[in-house]
């Protein structure tokens, strides 16, 4: 038995050491786990601090916080005063989802005696603007409404059943007689409301209490004809005079080039048809002012207005606007002056505007003193203090971001046009990190060719940098290819409010342009130099569910070979400063956007 005893002591303690147990059971104690406390996390502290502008946090509008100025009875004015007056009733802010950059045309002409034209009714969901304007003008009946062409932008405000007729009375409508679908559709409203139509078209006439009414274009040809193209449909617009005393006005619908050298050819100084009738004081401009098709320099000297106005709601190209400008006019836009009222006593013209011009950029044009931007180095101690990481190639980049330094200096120029075997992106998540590139540069920075695709949203860059708080200081970016952005900030976010605080100061963009997505960014002191042979569409600034505020730089040289568009935004807002530069810089395009551009 107690050999038995033995042996079974034996057993159990080879089985504990066949376990791993270097002692048997009744040595064992049990010892408790360690505690470990958990470090609260602290937010990455540094010098710089960028709050979100209140202009980015405006609350949203209603139609009565965007209504026309004027408190007026626009009959009663222009009765009482003997006035043509012409109230244009898209102003900048009044962009509503679903429109895009433009909200189109519209214009009520109001005659001496009281009779009302309404000349084109907007796009369709701005029509509850357009009816609340007119109503605070003291409108209750149109005696007529004329849409210079089948273009949504000018006539749905007309066809939608909650639109004009909904709260007029219409006593005529005046169109071009071209066959297509946007007419059928005005054709079909008319007669379902029992409204009288009338096809206007060159060298139709009538005289409205001592206005008289010529119309130029479309020509018996052209009004009678099936049309589907955007550009002739442009061209068909009905082109109208208004002659009252000395003074003459000149509406064009959305003619493009061609249909303006059709009319220099007719009716300018050596016209066909008629010499000097082009030649007006006052001048709706083509086609909104937008861009190369609302350029021709023979029919803006051949009109030679005192006054050219262009009215749409977005911004007014900047060629648009010289061409005009060096013609003798005072040049206007809606997007910049707000609303605009013009009036007509027969011998002057005198001009009203919502509010100041918001932005100095188109004194250059009128030979008035520009604001120049300072370009200059940012001073790294205004952003982080403290010992730099030096690093000296993009694996050294990399592994520093990767292994939490928050100050990191280049020691050397990175290239990264090839980072791995499959030309992946360098991508880092630099939440936190003030990177000063200490005068170098990122370079061979290409775009993925094959990727780079209309407008540049597509684009894939070879240098994404992630993340909030995180500032990038003094260097260059150089591409060795043309086109597309030299590195892109895409936190893959849509809202830019929770990545704040991104700052790119002191840099110098060599032929390549700045893509970013989801974040809110302050550019300061940089410089951007044309891009040699763009992609077409490229935008060198581009940014999308974005907020942007730029401060301060030089964008003198950014063109496109074909756009020569320098800033796009895609459901952003962008705040343009007076310390920015933008000589010989082409505007811009705005999607379901908000630009502002600081007043002087």
């Amino acid at each position: 038995m107690k050999y038995l005893r033995k042996l079974a002591v034996l057993f159990v303690v080879l089985a504990f050491l066949a376990m791993g147990c270097a002692t048997p059971p009744e040595a064992v104690v049990e010892q408790p786990l360690p505690q470990v406390e958990e470090e609260p996390y602290v937010a990455p502290q540094h010098h710089f601090s960028v709050e979100v502008d209140p202009v980015f946090t405006v609350k949203e509008t209603t139609i009565e916080d965007k209504l026309i100025p004027w408190n007026e009875d626009a009959v009663q004015r222009a009765i009482s005063t003997k006035s043509l007056l012409f109230y244009f009733m898209a102003s900048e802010g009044t962009q509503v989802p679903g429109v895009g950059e433009k909200i189109g045309d519209s214009c009520l002409i109001v005659f001496p005696d009281g009779t009302t034209m309404l000349v084109d009714a907007c796009q369709e969901p701005y029509y509850p603007q357009l009816n609340a304007n007119l109503k605070a003008l003291g409108i209750t009946h149109l005696d007529y409404v004329q849409i210079s062409h089948p273009h949504s932008d000018h006539y749905m405000g007309l066809v939608n059943p909650e639109g004009l007729t909904a709260e007029f009375t219409i006593g005529k409508v005046f169109y071009n007689g071209i066959t297509n679908t946007g007419n059928t559709r005005i054709l079909d409203i008319c007669a379902e409301k029992g409204i009288p139509v009338q096809v206007l078209k060159e060298g139709d006439m009538m005289e409205i209490c001592g206005v008289t009414v010529e119309i130029l274009n479309p020509t018996e040809s052209v009004s009678q004809s099936a049309l589907t193209s955007t550009a002739d449909v442009n061209n068909s617009s009905i082109c109208m005079l208004l002659s009252y005393g000395s003074k003459k006005a000149l509406f064009t619908g959305d003619m493009y080039k061609a249909g303006m050298q059709e009319l220099v050819k007719r009716y300018g100084s050596s016209g066909i048809v008629e010499k000097g009738k082009l030649n007006a004081d006052f001048l709706k401009i083509c086609h909104h002012g937008h861009s190369e098709t609302s350029i021709l320099q023979s029919f803006a000297n051949a009109v030679s207005p005192e006054i050219a106005l262009a009215s749409s709601g977005i911004a007014l190209n900047a060629s648009v606007y010289e061409s005009y400008a060096s013609a003798g006019a005072r040049v206007l836009g809606d997007y910049t002056e707000g609303y605009i009222a013009v009036s007509i006593d027969g011998q002057t013209i005198d001009v009203r505007t919502s509010r100041t011009r918001t932005t100095d950029y188109y004194a250059r044009y009128d030979k008035s003193p520009q604001v120049v931007g300072s370009v200059g180095k940012a001073v790294v101690s205004d952003y982080a203090t403290g010992t730099f990481t030096v690093v000296s190639s993009a694996v050294e980049l990399k592994q520093a971001v990767q292994a939490g330094e928050k100050n990191i200096r280049l020691g050397a120029d990175i290239p990264v046009s090839a980072f791995s075997a499959s030309n992946s992106p360098l991508v880092l998540d630099l939440t936190g990190v003030v990177l000063d590139m200490n005068g170098f540069s990122f370079t061979g920075c290409v775009s993925i060719v094959s990727e780079i695709v209309s407008k540049g949203q597509g684009c894939v860059c070879n240098l994404v940098f992630n993340g909030s708080d995180f500032a990038i200081l003094n260097g260059h970016v150089r591409k060795s290819k043309d086109g597309g952005y030299g590195f892109q900030i895409n936190p893959n976010s849509t809202d830019p409010l929770s990545r704040t605080n991104i700052v790119i100061d002191g840099m110098t963009f060599d032929n390549c342009g700045l893509d970013v997505r989801g974040s809110t960014v302050t550019l300061r002191n940089c410089a951007m130099t044309q891009p040699r042979n763009c992609t077409e569409n490229f935008s060198t600034l581009m940014f999308t569910d974005s907020y942007v505020v730029i401060e301060s730089g030089d964008y003198r040289n950014i063109a496109n070979n074909t756009y020569q568009r320098w800033l796009k935004l895609a459901n952003s807002k962008a705040y343009i400063k007076n310390g920015v530069d933008r000589t010989g810089t082409v505007l811009y395009s705005v999607e379901d956007s908000v630009l502002i551009l600081e007043r002087d």
